[in-house]
């Protein structure tokens, strides 16, 4: 899932930071080579990747709503969230508002870690499925249900297999997976 977050963060150039729910990656993709269908085995929904202007206390909340959901009885252990751009620590054991701590950013993966700032405003790219507040990722819910949100109209799917093929092409390798149709 954070490879999957990375993908999604390196295919949009205007993000800061990618967030990926767990229950998004279907299956595990094995050493060697990727074919089309196995991308599509990893990533089957047709979900678009999207961007949200949001700020450092909305990203943590939205980190706070996902391990709500996957901890809660009857929850969705599908939510936890994985991310490129952005590293924490979780305490399960805590409550939800507390269960995480020690949130860095490092936009796009290209400089150093620093802590988030609770003012500064983030451009997060995510699936429409959880922009969409589904998965209890209800922070994200609430702006995209007030339009603020930008829809790339790239599939998930997609994105992950320009990542791969970008790699490729640079000579460099994931897990030395390079992708082919």
């Amino acid at each position: 899932s954070n490879i999957i977050a990375k993908a999604f963060l390196m295919v949009t150039p205007s993000a800061d930071i990618a967030i990926q729910n767990g229950g998004g990656v279907r299956t595990d993709v094995a050493a060697g080579e990727v074919t089309f269908a196995e991308a599509v085995n990893v990533l089957p929904f047709a979900n678009t990747l999207v961007t949200m202007e949001l700020s450092g206390a909305q990203i943590k909340a939205v980190l706070e709503d996902a391990l709500e959901n996957a901890l809660r009885t009857g929850g969705s252990t599908g939510a936890y969230p994985y991310a490129s751009g952005l590293r924490y620590h979780v305490n399960a054991s805590l409550t939800k508002g507390s269960r995480v701590s020690n949130v860095e950013v490092n936009a796009r993966v290209a400089g150093s870690w620093a802590a988030i700032n609770d003012a500064t405003t983030y451009t997060v790219v995510t699936n429409d499925f959880i922009a969409s507040g589904q998965d209890g990722y209800t922070t994200f819910g609430t702006e995209y249900k007030a339009g603020n949100f930008v829809n790339t109209f790239t599939l998930y799917t997609q994105g992950f297999i320009d990542y791969i093929k970008g790699l490729a092409g640079q000579g460099q390798a994931l897990q030395k997976m390079p992708i082919s149709e």
